[in-house]
């Protein structure tokens, strides 16, 4: 094969080409020459490899020597349960010593929750690389102050955006309810542009989940929220117009609290319950907004 046979190709059948090969092939394509690094690097080629590409598994595994993110790859038909999957890129190091994460397009959103809860990275855990996001000063909060933390890409300019909802709170003293909020705010940080910026925060006050990180889904962020008479709802941020929505959540099944959450499941948005000690609860929206769709 003549040396010149890549250059002559048309972009797009090189992309597909090279979409096909093994991911740590790919990382190695992109030493072999400028052109195919900016290639590989290209909004293009990433679009059409995420369009192609199996889904995958990340678990998190901490020992007392280290912490380290796992990606396996399905190799068997999930539908029969048989769950064996091939280790794909082990030992990938990240810079938070302990986290919860969220999915968004093969990227992930890294956040420390306990000793750091405004440190904040976005990772590729397929590249290994990663890039931290610091807050401005005036994002410092103490307790009974919330903020929790949200990452997707919009639907029509595929841009990534990372969400910060903030809420003082009045709680009280005996049952530590929250009785009112008299501040809330919200920030959108695009990935590219270099800074945060205010947009509209939640039209009604919503209580928040500190250690929650929005589910993705659709185009949207969303959080399970508990209104000022502690009734479950579903906040839901759109990352194209910048706006909220509400709608109903499924009844918990006792307490709730930390043990009740909002995951995307595949295509479909859930909620898990895990408050009772006999049985895992999960509710699935079968039609997505639809407030009477939620199945047990």
């Amino acid at each position: 094969m003549k040396e010149e046979f890549f250059t002559n190709l048309p972009s797009h059948i090189t992309i597909d080409i090279l979409s096909r090969l093994p991911v740590p092939t790919i990382l190695r394509c992109k030493s072999v020459c400028k052109p195919w690094l900016d290639l590989l690097n290209a909004q293009e080629f990433i679009n059409h490899h995420l369009s192609n590409s199996t889904p995958v598994l990340a678990v998190f595994h901490e020992d007392l020597s280290s912490q380290q993110l796992y990606i396996f790859k399905d190799e068997h038909n999930l539908e029969h349960h048989e769950l064996h999957y091939n280790l794909l890129i082990p030992n990938l190091k990240l810079p938070l010593e302990e986290f919860t994460s969220t999915p968004a397009n093969g990227l992930l959103l890294w956040r420390n929750t306990n000793i750091r809860p405004n440190a904040l990275s976005i990772c590729n855990p397929i590249t290994r690389e990663y890039i931290e996001i610091h807050s401005p000063q005036d994002f410092d909060y103490t307790y009974p102050q919330v903020v929790t933390f949200g990452f997707g890409a919009s639907r029509v300019t595929n841009e990534h955006k990372l969400v910060r909802v903030f809420h003082d709170c009045i709680r009280d003293q005996g049952t530590y309810r929250v009785l009112r909020i008299p501040k809330s705010e919200c920030h959108v940080y695009t990935l590219g542009a270099g800074s945060w910026r205010r947009v509209v925060a939640p039209p009604t006050p919503f209580v928040y989940n500190c250690r929650s990180i929005g589910a993705f889904l659709n185009g949207n962020l969303h959080w399970l929220v508990l209104d000022l008479d502690n009734k479950p709802m579903i906040s839901c941020f759109d990352l194209e117009t910048e706006m909220f929505r509400v709608f109903s959540a499924p009844p918990p099944h006792q307490g709730g609290g930390l043990l009740i959450d909002v995951f995307a499941l595949g295509e479909s948005l859930c909620v898990c319950d895990n408050s009772s000690e006999d049985e895992i609860v999960i509710w699935l929206m079968k039609e997505y907004g639809d407030e009477k769709s939620w199945r047990k």
